[in-house]
């Protein structure tokens, strides 16, 4: 009986005093809402943070290629059995430098064209889909 009446008691003295000083209950407003702006942020840095130790554990043990990351969408999108063929031959075939030669040309668009190249038509290449095309050059094409 006693807490019932110092609980009317409080009600009735916030009842009689409520609107006397209207700058202090704005202030209070503006502090919950600054506190709750605070809290928000707050979780949202927290979530990144998590985000980020989550991916850097499952990347932790990746598979690390020097001089391919320019390929990573590609590998992405490869099947596996694909990925570790790639990893094979990259092992197995040295590097071979090329010539560069810089060439002005036009494609004629009507003229690509796609074919298959057979295991016996291949001489040694892979073999599966191949493009032609012809071009107007300013020099002879060798």
């Amino acid at each position: 009986l006693q807490s019932g009446m110092v609980t009317a008691d409080f009600l009735a003295r916030f009842i009689e005093h409520a609107g006397e000083n209207p700058h202090r209950d704005f202030h209070n407003i503006s502090v919950l809402m600054i506190l709750a702006m605070l809290s928000l942020w707050t979780a949202k840095v927290a979530y990144q943070l998590f985000t980020y130790l989550e991916l850097n554990f499952r990347l932790a043990g990746s598979l690390q290629l020097d001089s391919m990351s320019i390929y990573a969408r590609d590998f992405q999108l490869l099947a596996r059995h694909h990925f570790n063929q790639m990893l094979r031959i990259r092992r197995t075939v040295p590097a071979k430098s090329v010539t560069q030669h810089e060439l002005s040309a036009h494609l004629h668009p009507e003229s690509i064209g796609c074919f298959w190249v057979a295991q016996d038509e291949s001489r040694g290449g892979p073999c599966g889909l191949g493009v032609e095309f012809t071009i107007d050059a300013l020099a002879p094409c060798a």
